[in-house]
This record gives C-alpha cells, sequence and structure tokens, in this order.
C-alpha cells in the first residue's frame, strides 16, 4: 500500500515482478517507461479514493488497473497485454496512446482519446446513463467493434455514434426506466 500523503516513483526501465495480488495507491504512483507482470496472480493496481496512479510508456504484463470513485490520474502509451484490463469508477482519468483490449467504464466521465483497441468490444458501459464522456480519436481493430452496453437508463438518452462505433450490444441486464425514453438515432445497430 503506498499511503496518502506518500508518493512512490519506479523508474524508467525497473521491472516490477509481483506475487502478491494488489499494490494499492492511497498517495501517487509514478511510473514511467516501467514494466509491471503479475507472477502468480493477476496484479492489481488501485488508486484508491484520494489516490492517483500515472502510467506512461509502461508496459503492464497479467495486470487489472483499477480507478476507484474519488481517484485520478492518466495512462498515456502504455501497453496492456491480453491478459491486462482497465476498470475506470472516476472522471478524473484520462486513458490516451495506449494499447489494449478494452476500457470497463463502471462510473464518472474518463477521458479516452488516441489508443488502439482490439477487441470486438473495446467500450464496456456498466451505467448506460454515462454514455455521453469523452471518448474520441480511438483506432478500433476488432473485426466488429461494439460498444458493449448494460444496467438501468435513468435518464432519457439517444444511442448515437460514439467515436465512430455505430454498433451497440446489449449484454447481460438492458433496463429502460421507467418514464425513460431510449431513442435510437438513423444508422445505429442494436445487439442483444
Amino acid at each position: 500500500t503506498v499511503a496518502s500523503g506518500v508518493t512512490l516513483t519506479i523508474a524508467s526501465g525497473v521491472e516490477v515482478h509481483a506475487s502478491s495480488d494488489s499494490l494499492v495507491v492511497n498517495g501517487i504512483l509514478d511510473a514511467s517507461n516501467a514494466t509491471f507482470s503479475g507472477v502468480y496472480y493477476t496484479l492489481s493496481i488501485i488508486a484508491g479514493n484520494g489516490g492517483q496512479v500515472d502510467l506512461n510508456g509502461s508496459t503492464l504484463n497479467n495486470c487489472r488497473v483499477t480507478f476507484q470513485a474519488g481517484s485520478s490520474g492518466a495512462v498515456s502509451n502504455t501497453v496492456f497485454d491480453s491478459s491486462s484490463l482497465l476498470y475506470i469508477y472516476s472522471s478524473n482519468v484520462t486513458v490516451s496512446g495506449c494499447t489494449l483490449d478494452e476500457a470497463y467504464i463502471y462510473a464518472g466521465t474518463p477521458t479516452i482519446t488516441g489508443n488502439t483497441f482490439s477487441s470486438n468490444y473495446p467500450i464496456i458501459i456498466t451505467d448506460p446513463d454515462l454514455l455521453l464522456m469523452a471518448v474520441s480519436g480511438n483506432t478500433y481493430n476488432g473485426s466488429e467493434p461494439k460498444i458493449n452496453i448494460q444496467g438501468t437508463l435513468d435518464n432519457s438518452l439517444e444511442f448515437g455514434p460514439v467515436d465512430g462505433l455505430d454498433t451497440y450490444y446489449l449484454a447481460n441486464t438492458f433496463t429502460v426506466a421507467s418514464g425513460v425514453t431510449l431513442t435510437i438515432a438513423s444508422g445505429v445497430e442494436v445487439h442483444a
């Protein structure tokens, strides 16, 4: 654990091989051009409430990066291997210039721009009211990329193209609350 008020700086070129399952950051983690690898378990790098995680030019192998509510940070020019995941519960997060399969957005409105996604479900949103987040300028290399959306829509909304993606996949349970209107824009496809 990186305590509140403490900064852990990982120098360029350092390799972090962790056999424990988590690194909780309540202070600041600053890592540029470092490599993080989960050895026996998936290494979870968790930005706790008030914590800040900044990864620049790093490589993540068998890692899960989570930005909890109230956290902040930036992940830029970082490569996530196919077993590494990104979970976001905060608005104060910027993800740019990364190579990854997908990003899970649970809460908040993070900025996601200039990344390369390889999954057919590159953006996974568990609160459809967050759909109007700052997603732009990304490249989608999946054969048929779709926005994966689930949860309950509590406010009227239009499903329109987001960052060039015009297909939505309704996963798990998707509910439109009573009295709420969901409009599907012309040319948009919805799959279930």
